[in-house]
């Protein structure tokens, strides 16, 4: 996977680097065992988000008027 760096505003050059998945979970792995070093813990069990029932409804009315949309008027 190749990333840029967004360091400073207007700059022209970016920084961009190349990170694998496996280079990732290793670079996550040493992070997580660093900081509980210093008595910080990770989650390690999933997190489980419940959508409030205003979101829920938000997003149904959303999908209703995309699937009326017609397809060439979203390209606008």
């Amino acid at each position: 996977m190749k990333w840029q760096l967004l360091d400073t505003p207007g700059k022209k050059d970016l920084t961009e680097f190349t990170l694998t998945s496996e280079e990732a979970i290793k670079l996550l792995e040493q992070a997580v065992a660093a900081a509980e070093k210093h008595g910080l813990v990770w989650q390690k069990e999933p997190v489980k988000l419940t959508p409030s029932p205003n979101l829920v409804a938000l997003l149904k009315r959303s999908q209703d008027i995309a699937a009326k949309t017609p397809a060439d008027a979203t390209a606008e």
